[in-house]
């Protein structure tokens, strides 16, 4: 479950920035209320009438993927240790 729950957050991350780009200045300064409003209205109303398949097929347009989740760390951990050979 904790692989799932990664590969899931970067795909909803990533269309959470999409529709709110200044999101993480946002939180950063303290404001969660948009983050939370995004999240109600893609993820939280459908609690247990959708499963995490359809809610990522309606809110991101494709089912659980791990290109972002692969872009992601790539992004994240080539900046420290170089890129991937």
């Amino acid at each position: 479950t904790y692989t799932l729950g990664n590969l899931i957050s970067v795909q909803l991350f990533d269309r959470l920035t999409a529709d709110i780009p200044d999101v993480m200045e946002q939180v950063a300064s303290g404001r969660f209320d948009t983050l939370l409003a995004w999240l109600r209205e893609h993820v939280h109303r459908h609690g247990r009438t959708m499963t995490a398949s359809e809610i990522l097929e309606k809110t991101c347009g494709q089912d659980l993927s791990v290109d972002p989740w692969l872009r992601y760390v790539t992004e994240k951990f080539g900046r420290l240790y170089g890129p991937l050979a």
